[in-house]
């Protein structure tokens, strides 16, 4: 299933699963990826139809939908 994703984006899908429910600051301060960086990979996850972002604040809450 991991197949075609980088080593990064690896580490938030299993995160992401293992919570089931996540918010997109947690990858920041658990990897240390830039905002920037969690932006793209949440992107790419939303786009793949792996989990569903919300607003919640000033962060989105990610729902694994898998």
């Amino acid at each position: 299933m991991l197949f075609g994703f980088r080593h990064d984006e690896k580490i938030a899908i299993n995160y992401i699963q293992e919570k089931k429910i996540a918010l997109q600051r947690d990858l920041e301060e658990q990897f240390k990826f830039s905002r920037a960086k969690a932006t793209r990979i949440v992107s790419k996850l939303v786009e793949k139809g792996l989990v569903r972002k919300q607003r919640y604040g000033r962060t989105n809450k990610l729902t694994w939908l898998k």
